[in-house]
């Protein structure tokens, strides 16, 4: 396993016309190259995690895994705009960027920080690129136009950001606005990032599985299991993540749009040429099946398979044993 981070030196301009400079980005690689370097696999991570797969993806990636050390050169990159070392609203180098002056950053423009270190590292052809979620948007992207991309897996993710996630985007927004402590010179709005987690969890997951793990007991009036979850977890994230950074992540999330200036989503998806598996879930209340089976149908060399999870949304973290499976044979 090594742990280092890229410097692009030369001014970075984003798709909004701004710039960045010294962009960091931070990375993390597992396995070794093969002689015939046809063993890359390059995964994209979710909205709040880091560049190792190996901790939040297991079952999937790990030493006994299908994505394992053994066989594999595992690339995972923290997205710019991240906290875990890449360049981002609290840990940037450049003061007029910083906090809530941080610019407004797309999925294009994140992918382009992708693509940057791919050619620092000297990798000519990747053989899997992975995402599911915010990370199946940005494999999206990276899939564009790309004729070093062997196969690409994405998970419970669409072609374009939809109206119902923009609105959620907005309520956590709101609910992080609300908090008494939210400034634009510092990153201490806590309460809000627990709010706005705690909305989030809301479309994570499915109603049949806040019943299932957060039951409530017999003649119960309070203390319930279910808001007691939903406050640990958002005050599990506070003690690891930045305010802001999961503020402009979840604008950079509205950006989502594979058919932006490209003749639309339908025209995009003609121009990706990797053997592409899209995974949905029936269940998903974010990236709902029927959208991720609309965009397998439009890309030209696509398998769409659906998988069923009273986990919702978080099934492409959870449900690693049926997600192997259609891998396994997608692969082989």
């Amino acid at each position: 396993m090594t742990n280092a981070i890229y410097t692009y030196e030369k001014e970075f301009i984003l798709e909004s016309g701004k710039n960045l400079s010294n962009v960091d980005i931070a990375y993390t690689t597992f396995g070794n190259l093969n002689k015939s370097k046809n063993n890359v696999v390059w995964v994209f991570h979710a909205l709040t995690a880091n560049q190792n797969p190996l901790e939040w993806w297991p079952g999937l990636f790990g030493e006994n895994d299908f994505f394992n050390t053994q066989d594999y050169f595992i690339v995972c990159a923290n997205v710019l705009g991240g906290c875990y070392g890449s360049t981002g609203p609290s840990t940037t180098k450049d003061k007029d960027n910083h906090l809530g002056d941080f610019p407004l950053l797309t999925i294009r423009d994140i992918v382009r920080g992708h693509q940057m270190l791919q050619k620092y590292l000297g990798i000519n052809s990747i053989k899997i690129a992975i995402g599911g979620s915010f990370g199946g948007y940005q494999a999206l992207e990276f899939a564009y136009g790309n004729s070093s991309l062997e196969n690409l897996i994405i998970i419970a993710a669409g072609a374009i950001e939809t109206p119902w996630n923009i609105a959620i985007h907005e309520a956590q927004r709101l609910a992080m606005e609300a908090d008494g402590k939210f400034n634009r010179e510092k990153d201490e709005f806590i309460k809000g990032l627990i709010a706005a987690r705690g909305i989030g969890l809301l479309t994570y997951r499915t109603p049949a599985a806040f019943v299932k793990t957060q039951p409530r007991l017999e003649n119960q009036i309070d203390e319930f299991a279910a808001a007691s979850y939903i406050k640990y977890q958002g005050e599990k994230l506070q003690k690891r993540f930045s305010p802001w950074t999961y503020y402009k992540l979840t604008q950079t999330l509205d950006t989502h749009d594979i058919g932006r200036n490209r003749d639309g989503c339908d025209a995009a998806l003609k121009q990706i040429s990797a053997r592409t598996l899209a995974i949905g879930i029936t269940e998903d209340a974010l990236a709902k099946a029927d959208e991720v089976h609309r965009m397998a149908s439009k890309i030209p060399n696509a398998l769409y398979k659906e998988i069923s999870s009273t986990y919702g949304h978080d099934g492409f973290l959870l449900e690693t044993k049926q997600i192997t499976q259609i891998i396994k044979q997608f692969i082989n």
